[in-house]
């Protein structure tokens, strides 16, 4: 008991030091209050203004491969040589590394017509892989054009789009700050509406005017030691090009640069970021609304809210996110639209790996039914049974008369390795490299 109440008292003794240090005066409002919701705006800035990356035009390479053996054999299984001939030139130059033709017999008619059956399967998945990437070309070219809005009211960024501020001008005051601007209506004011909040979140410029660029006397600190030098008065909305644009490129030289593509994953996580800063300033005022929730950056008087008058300096999204008739914040849900529109990062490379994994297993099947075509024409050929047996074949008969069959696949794949029969079953093999790589296993199937 003694244990606990020495405890609970240093636990006392220590919140009523922190209570004692912590300043009692209101905060200046010049002192980099809003710096950290800066950065986070500014990140989530430069990852839309990054985009995300488009996907290759081209299937992967182990796609291609595995589809060119499996073409290899439809080949092979043409009735007509001159064709066959010529399209086997167009996969493989050098007639040397051409494998066997199919012999010539009824039942290796069937096989031909399963492998052809099986490649149009084949070309069925090739084609579907093919769709993939070009859908996910179209989304991501899409969800980049949304990313585009989201940052300066454009689907595609103007020509002279860059953190001097140069695309700033009378034309484009529309585009990224919505119409009849004023600096209520921009930042928030009171978050009420008729004037005050109409334009707030259009674009993420807009919101980082209002969170650093426009204050007091156009002579306050908001984000880090950068001025936000237009005047709260007459920041000149209607022709963004002067006060405003200096105001930007002066906070923007503190936004770290990227060199890289965004992702969903990414765009996710910053998004989060910059929510959950908003209302963090809450506890700093010297009037309190219940404002406070929807107000990013510093309002002393969280009824009055975001005027950029002195202390007041934020953005405040009442007017997008409380009451049943919220839209959300607009630059929000555009960004959102592109995330959703592009997909998970992982869907594409997921789909792709299935297409190569179910191509592969068609490969497989294709190519053992073509050893398996020169195995049963080999097997016809050996009499009697002794003969037979001896190459790995099944007789059906007596010691003297009979047929000599190939076995079943499972019966086949007992063998392997071991007589003619197996040699016979290697006959796609032209080479000694690929011949020695024909495994099961640590069990070679060829010698």
């Amino acid at each position: 008991m003694a244990y606990k109440l020495t405890c609970c008292a240093i636990q006392s003794m220590a919140l009523a030091t922190l209570i004692a240090v912590r300043p009692t005066a209101a905060v200046d409002g010049d002192n980099g209050e809003n710096t950290l919701e800066f950065n986070a705006l500014c990140r989530l800035l430069r990852a839309a203004q990054a985009g995300l990356q488009e996907s290759s035009d081209t299937l992967p390479a182990g796609i291609e491969k595995t589809f060119n053996d499996i073409a290899m054999a439809a080949k092979l299984a043409y009735t007509n040589t001159t064709a066959m001939g010529t399209e086997l030139k167009a996969l493989q130059e050098d007639k040397k590394k051409w494998p066997q033709y199919l012999p010539d017999t009824p039942s290796t008619d069937r096989t031909k017509r399963a492998i052809n059956h099986t490649y149009l399967l084949a070309e069925k998945i090739r084609s579907a892989a093919n769709t993939d990437i070009e859908n996910h070309k179209i989304s991501i070219a899409e969800a980049n054009k949304l990313l585009g809005e989201a940052v300066s009211g454009k689907k595609v960024f103007p020509p002279n789009y860059n953190d001097d501020g140069n695309f700033l001008t009378a034309a484009t005051s529309a585009d990224v700050f919505g119409p009849m601007a004023g600096t209520a209506k921009n930042c928030g004011g009171t978050g009420g509406g008729s004037g005050n909040g109409n334009n707030v979140g259009r674009t993420l410029v807009n919101d980082i005017v209002c969170l650093c660029c426009v204050t007091a006397s156009g002579s306050k600190k908001l984000c880090g030691k950068k001025t936000g030098s237009a005047n709260q008065a007459s920041p000149g909305y209607d022709n963004p090009g002067s006060s405003i644009k200096a105001a930007f490129a002066g906070v923007m030289a503190l936004c770290p640069k990227r060199q890289t593509r965004t992702t969903t994953a990414e765009l996710q996580a910053l998004l989060a970021a910059v929510e959950n800063l908003i209302g963090r300033q809450a506890g700093e005022a010297t009037t309190a609304d219940d404002n406070a929730a929807y107000i990013l950056g510093l309002a002393d008087n969280q009824a009055t809210g975001c005027t950029g008058a002195d202390k007041q300096v934020c953005v405040n999204y009442k007017l997008q996110l409380a009451g049943s008739s919220a839209t959300g914040i607009p630059w929000r849900n555009k960004i959102q639209e592109a995330i959703t529109k592009a997909g998970s990062d992982s869907t594409l490379r997921t789909k792709l790996a299935q297409a190569e994994s179910t191509l592969e297993h068609i490969n497989n099947t294709m190519w053992q039914a073509y050893d398996t075509a020169f195995v049963a024409a080999e097997c016809k050929q050996q009499k009697p049974k002794k003969t037979c047996e001896e190459k790995g074949c099944k007789w059906n008969g007596t010691q003297t008369d009979g047929t000599c069959e190939a076995k079943e696949r499972e019966e086949q794949a007992n063998t392997a390795g071991t007589g003619d029969g197996a040699a016979a079953g290697c006959a796609r093999h032209q080479n000694q490299p690929d011949c020695a790589n024909d495994k099961t296993g640590e069990k070679q199937n060829c010698a």
